[in-house]
């Protein structure tokens, strides 16, 4: 029992240091020189939606991947946690709206041929 909370506590701490690298990052990025108090409000939600989205990704899919899929295994958990809270909020973004990749990819292929 002690063995898997030390587990845990290791996997909880790799999410948390992975989200806070990325909210650094994405604080250290500067604001746009007319950007108005509306759109700080605005870019301060994305920012914490996308650290959320990172989080949960890597909460649920950390798991999922190394269970059900042949890509990694226990001994990749820690990596591969902190690579899905970097890389959540876009993964989050392409499950949610799979439809505007279909589009662009028909689009892409589709559509320079009509032209």
């Amino acid at each position: 029992m002690m063995g898997y909370l030390l587990e845990r506590a290791e996997f909880i701490l790799t999410i948390l240091g992975a989200a806070a690298v990325k909210l650094i990052l994405t604080i250290s990025e500067d604001p746009p020189e007319d950007e108005t108090a509306k759109g700080r409000r605005k870019r301060a939600q994305r920012m914490w939606a996308g650290i959320m989205a990172g989080l949960l990704a890597a909460w649920v899919g950390t798991p999922a991947i190394i269970n059900n899929t042949g890509w990694a295994g226990p001994e990749d958990q820690m990596w591969l946690a902190a690579l899905l809270v970097v890389t959540g909020e876009h993964v989050m973004r392409r499950l949610l709206a799979p439809g505007d990749l279909i589009d662009r990819l028909l689009n892409r292929t589709i559509g320079r041929n009509n032209e």
